[in-house]
C-alpha cells in the first residue's frame, strides 16, 4: 500500500510574529533549524520507503 507523508517547514520569524505567510521565503528561527534537523534524523532512522521529497 502506498503512503503519503506531509511535513511542514520549521518555525519561521513570521510564525513567531503571527504574520500571515505562504508566498514569501522567510528565514527559519533557531528552533525552526532544530526542527528541520530533527525531521531529517527521524527520516534517516525511520522505516520509510520514500521515493521523492518535494
Amino acid at each position: 500500500m502506498r503512503k503519503l507523508y506531509f511535513a511542514r517547514h520549521g518555525q519561521t520569524v513570521w510564525n513567531v510574529e503571527n504574520k500571515i505567510c505562504g508566498a514569501t521565503d522567510i528565514a527559519l528561527t533557531e528552533q525552526g533549524h532544530e526542527q528541520a534537523i530533527e525531521l531529517g534524523r527521524l527520516i534517516a532512522v525511520g522505516d520509510y520507503e520514500i521515493d521523492q521529497i518535494l
